[in-house]
């Protein structure tokens, strides 16, 4: 099944369930869009596809999002915050995991806050994990007053290969610069990859055990 949401403000406090033997699909167009509750496009088979784009995305603690599949690939699920001046701020839980194949998160936007207590999992039970992007305009590890904790970002390495990318972009301001100011310590085997427009400053310690 599928589900189309476009309004000035969508506020996701129930449950939005498409999930079948192959997933589903959920998009949503907004202004603004607030999500404290489950949105599942689970498939058995297949992962589904759940695709947000708003100008300002708030994800709080109790959301749930999930575009998994417990036979086959996981799905896909992007949350993406406006490139020129929107806010993404995400906490709860993401999956997107597969069995013979991990899936894809993407949570972008000019800005990017990453709550401590979020926790994406795009892993697989018997094969490769999957991938989440993180694509703002700039970003600081930080053990305060950043875009994430490097506790936060080491927790999410056991369930994720993570790349962080930067750009300018729109009126939002920043350099397209990535800083490193909170260890990140991980020994999952997963990649962490750093991909900035203009510069990468590692003023901590990042240790791939």
């Amino acid at each position: 099944g599928s589900i189309a949401l476009s309004a000035d403000l969508v506020n996701q406090g129930g449950t939005l369930d498409v999930s079948g033997l192959r997933g589903g699909q959920i998009d949503v167009l907004a202004g603004q869009y607030t999500d404290s509750g489950t949105t599942l496009a689970d498939g058995s088979q297949q992962g589904g596809s759940i695709d947000v784009r708003a100008k300002n995305i708030t994800q709080t603690s109790s959301a749930v999002v999930s575009a998994s599949s417990s036979e086959g690939e996981g799905g896909r699920v992007e949350l993406i915050g406006d490139l020129g001046h929107g806010i993404g701020q995400f906490g709860g839980k993401i999956y997107a995991t597969g069995r013979r194949r991990g899936g894809f998160v993407d949570t972008s936007g000019a800005t990017v806050l990453i709550d401590d207590a979020l926790r994406v999992n795009t892993s697989s039970a018997e094969g490769q994990a999957g991938t989440w992007l993180i694509d703002p305009n700039d970003f600081t590890i930080a053990a305060s007053g950043g875009n994430i904790t490097g506790s936060a970002l080491s927790g999410n390495l056991a369930n994720n290969d993570i790349i962080i990318s930067t750009a300018t972009q729109g009126t939002a301001g920043g350099n397209g610069d990535i800083f490193v100011r909170d260890n990140v310590t991980w020994s999952s085997g997963k990649a962490l990859t750093l991909n900035a427009e203009r510069n990468i400053n590692i003023l901590a310690t990042i240790d791939a055990a």
